[in-house]
């Protein structure tokens, strides 16, 4: 671990592990929510990890890189207010790629947010097949306990991510409800919140 020739800003009572092999790399955790139960393990140069404020880990991991192959110049973000239960983790592995995970996003257990394939897929002609470039997933998006969201893909504003569901390179438009494997858009125009349902007492109820 070499902490030296890197950023890092992060809270006072910051209790997460932190590793990071490369130079120039940059670690902002604005958050002093508690739990705050993160380990981020970096490997390479020039990379960009940013926890927005009010954001709430109860165990995510976080990877830049793994030790035999450095990933320079990728970026993982994760918005204001957003909460990730227990089990998550986030990986890139590519160079240039980018992970932005929105604001008041909620993540149930297990989910896994991977921008990448971990090894390449070559066509006949030797040129890489499945690139990794980013993932988006925009704000106020419910992602079910064990979904997997991959490479190359992008979930509009307020989306419900099923159970289980792989959710695959592709866009899926504001408001849609995620479900299957591959995941396919079940129903539009779906509204949700974080409450309980019984704590919502003056509702309709079918």
């Amino acid at each position: 671990m070499s902490l030296s020739g890197n950023k890092l800003l992060l809270p006072p009572d910051f209790t997460g592990n932190v590793d990071i092999s490369g130079s120039n790399n940059e670690l902002i955790v604005k958050s002093r929510k508690q739990p705050l139960k993160l380990n981020i393990c970096i490997f390479g140069n020039d990379n960009i990890v940013e926890i927005g404020e009010d954001v709430v880990c109860l165990g995510t991991e976080i990877f830049v890189g793994t030790a035999d192959s450095a990933c320079n110049r990728s970026r993982v973000t994760i918005g204001t207010g957003t909460t990730m239960d227990k089990g998550c983790t986030i990986r890139t592995m590519e160079d240039g790629s980018r992970i932005s995970v929105g604001s008041d996003v909620m993540c149930s257990e297990r989910v896994h947010i991977w921008a990448t394939d971990s090894h390449a897929i070559l066509d006949e002609f030797g040129t890489l097949k499945n690139a990794g470039r980013e993932i988006v997933v925009g704000d106020h998006v419910w992602v079910g306990m064990d979904a997997k969201i991959g490479k190359n893909t992008k979930i509009g504003k307020g989306c419900i991510v099923g159970w289980g569901s792989v959710v695959t390179q592709g866009s899926y438009p504001d408001g849609s409800l995620l479900a299957g494997n591959p995941a396919s858009v079940k129903k539009q125009g779906v509204v949700w919140a974080r409450e309980r349902p019984n704590q919502l007492l003056n509702v309709e109820r079918k």
